[in-house]
């Protein structure tokens, strides 16, 4: 598999991880994901994403959603 492809793979598994963590339909969701670049974030940061696992992944597309501002009041996981 090229690295590309494992860079999609990721990107969709986190998309679909997202959605079932934070309660949102997978539209909703990749509203989120476009709104705030996660593809890009996703991209650029492979290097180290490809090394962790899926969840871990996640958890860093959270810190830098929070970090550039998005609201997570309807995320119940996310306010515990």
């Amino acid at each position: 598999m090229t690295r590309e492809l494992e860079i999609i793979f990721m990107q969709t598994r986190i998309l679909r991880l997202a959605s079932e963590k934070w309660h949102q339909t997978i539209d909703d969701t990749i509203k989120i994901f476009k709104n705030y670049k996660v593809a890009e974030f996703i991209d650029n940061c492979s290097g180290i994403f490809l090394c962790e696992g899926d969840d871990c992944v996640l958890d860093e597309v959270e810190i830098m959603l929070k970090n550039n501002g998005a609201n997570f009041d309807f995320l119940y996981v996310l306010n515990q």
